[in-house]
């Protein structure tokens, strides 16, 4: 089966890319980076998959790659994340948090979807967040364009599932040691978030990419 995963040189695209890489003749994967080059350049040396540049704020690149690269199963998980107090989020700011994680989701499913509608079948997992269920303090632009994620999931889902394309989103918490967590909290900030976590423990990237794994399946 053909794969394509967004956000492949970052921790949790990563994992993902190496779980479907593992059956290496069950599966070809493409992955996407952005400014995670040397990163993608080790992925792709350790799994076999072929990793490519790409904005998902640009529709027409992401629909050229697309057309070159029809995939069975679609898989987006890149992001970015930024703490900020709501009234210090410039409408630029909040306009860059919403171009790459939420119209960089329809950008791809726009692109990709014609051709599993003409197949008949085809699985796209979306990564959203818990803060876009409930939203979190200092991280209104992040939560806001999560749970654009999460709506957008479920009214595709609704509007292809009549044509066998199956759409699933899954919202993590926190991921324990991901570069988006540790780059904008402290120590001391995990910590306590850890200690708040249900059997005081966070989720690894590689049980996410597991049930990314078996979201993509589903028929």
């Amino acid at each position: 089966m053909n794969i394509f995963v967004t956000g492949g040189s970052g921790d949790l695209g990563g994992a993902v890319v190496r779980r479907f890489a593992r059956e290496r003749g069950k599966h070809n994967v493409v992955f996407t980076y952005f400014h995670g080059e040397e990163a993608a350049r080790r992925a792709s040396a350790e799994t076999g998959a072929r990793a490519v540049r790409l904005d998902v704020r640009d529709y027409e690149s992401t629909f050229e790659l697309a057309h070159k690269n029809p995939s069975d199963v679609l898989v987006n998980c890149h992001g970015i994340s930024e703490i900020k107090m709501f009234q210090d989020i410039t409408p630029d700011r909040f306009s860059e948090m919403l171009a790459v994680n939420l119209t960089g989701v329809y950008n791809t499913c726009h692109a990709f979807l014609p051709y599993m509608l003409r197949r008949h079948s085809g699985s796209i997992v979306n990564v959203s967040s818990q803060w876009g269920v409930s939203g979190a303090s200092c991280e209104v632009h992040y939560s806001a364009s999560k749970a654009g994620v999460i709506g957008l999931s479920k009214a595709l889902a609704l509007e292809v599932g009549i044509s066998g394309v199956n759409v699933s989103c899954v919202t993590p918490w926190i991921i324990d040691g991901t570069r988006m967590n540790t780059d904008i909290l402290s120590a001391e900030e995990i910590e306590e978030l850890r200690k708040s976590a249900k059997d005081g423990r966070f989720v690894t990237r590689e049980e996410v990419a597991e049930e990314i794994y078996d979201l993509s399946f589903l028929t």
